[in-house]
């Protein structure tokens, strides 16, 4: 099962990854307390949305498994 998340805009070591999650609903982007608390009161009271999103989330990370082995192998190819 996964979780749904909700983040800060400071991802940018992360840019690629947190663009997919955001692109697929897994993960919502807040700018401070106020929205974090407007994204999370629909996640407590609605179960479904809260699997959903969770669902989401392990999707795309699913996905991505082993990216960073097929980045490195291509660039090895090349050398």
């Amino acid at each position: 099962m996964g979780n749904p998340g909700n983040l800060r805009a400071h991802v940018f070591n992360f840019e690629t990854i947190y663009q997919r999650l955001l692109d697929d609903g897994g993960v919502t982007m807040v700018g401070g307390a106020d929205e974090l608390s407007r994204c999370l009161l629909p996640l407590f009271s609605d179960a479904g949305e809260r699997q959903a999103s969770g669902q989401r989330a392990l999707s795309v990370v699913n996905k991505n498994k082993g990216a960073l082995d097929r980045v490195v192998d291509g660039i090895i190819e090349r050398v």
